[in-house]
């Protein structure tokens, strides 16, 4: 099996075959560890998920219209608490497949080709998860605060008011540049801090630290690393298909075989909704595998850590001749 040097500088093309190139190679070891691990938080999502899809499957136009309270009627079927527990969960299982990928990274990274064990994958992940779960969450609350305050301030430039929905309607035709306001500094940000997770795996970096360190490995490589994650998410997604076809099947055939909504059909739905949660789970490391041969790319660009230590072995074995006599 041809061992991937992880710490290589890589064109565009050559990070993404080697990303699927990495999971090929070790797909059976990655898979198990991603399995013990993310599993188990995957499949109490699908079931909430399950239990979520078939309570909306039960909907129609009908009972929309039978309930008096708009808001009461979404909080009861739609925003529910099968919603906020799969929304928490699923956060939760997808911080934990990227903290199980990059601990398997960097595992291979120190014996390339060898197997590794779920034992060693959990050592690394549980040093580092702490880190990773806080830096994941503030990544993500700082990003939502600061589209919050790039809307207002926009709201007050573009139509003079927060709260007269009337003179925001009379402008709506500005609304398409203020999502363009919002969302460039908001994509730049995310991109250039987006490096956190692999910092704090390879590097042992504390979790705000990381953001500072990927700033500076991102400077000048922005949309090479923006572009990088796009194709490899699109390419996720198209596969990703094939894991949502059962649940649209059976959303498929309730409908035109006017299935009732019992306890076999609910059993369906969520055993539909687990094979899906796992599906997404082995899928999402792909992107994360991408953005760690990224990291490794841009620290190699910089640093030439790689380079220097092949440089060094090739130091110690010209010193170390066993076939040299004594004179």
């Amino acid at each position: 099996m041809e061992k991937i040097n992880l710490r290589e500088e890589r064109d565009f093309g050559q990070k993404i075959s080697d990303t699927f190139l990495f999971l090929q190679q070790n797909f059976g070891p990655l898979f198990k560890s991603l399995l013990y691990y993310a599993g188990p938080v995957s499949l109490v999502a699908g079931v909430f998920m399950g239990l979520y899809q078939s309570n909306l499957l039960t909907l129609n136009v009908e009972s929309m219209g039978e309930s008096s309270d708009p808001f009461q009627f979404m909080s009861r079927n739609i925003f529910n608490v099968n919603y906020i527990v799969t929304l928490i969960v699923t956060g939760i299982g997808r911080i934990v497949v990227i903290g199980v990928t990059f601990a398997y990274m960097c595992a291979y990274l120190e014996r390339p080709g060898e197997m590794i064990s779920t034992g060693e994958v959990w050592e690394r992940f549980k040093q580092r998860f702490v880190s990773l779960f806080l830096a994941t969450w503030v990544y993500l609350f700082g990003l939502f605060f600061m589209t919050l305050a790039i809307s207002l301030i926009l709201m007050l430039v573009f139509f003079g008011t927060l709260t007269d929905f009337a003179a925001i309607g009379e402008r709506a035709f500005l609304v398409p540049v203020a999502a363009i306001f919002i969302l460039c500094p908001l994509l730049f940000v995310a991109v250039r801090t987006g490096l956190f997770a692999p910092v704090i795996f390879a590097e042992g970096k504390s979790w705000p630290a990381s953001y500072s360190r990927s700033w500076k490995l991102v400077s000048g490589k922005w949309w090479s690393t923006f572009g990088l994650i796009v194709v490899v998410s699109i390419i996720v997604t198209i596969i990703g298909i094939a894991f949502q076809i059962p649940i649209l099947l059976i959303s498929f055939f309730k409908e035109i075989l006017q299935w009732e909504n019992g306890s076999s059909v609910q059993m369906i739905i969520i055993l539909a909704s687990i094979i899906g949660m796992l599906g997404e789970t082995l899928l999402y490391s792909i992107l994360h595998i991408a953005i760690g041969f990224q990291y490794f790319n841009l620290v190699e660009r910089q640093e030439s850590i790689g380079l220097m230590r092949e440089i060094d072995s090739l130091g110690r074995e010209k010193d170390f001749n066993p076939n040299e006599g004594e004179y």
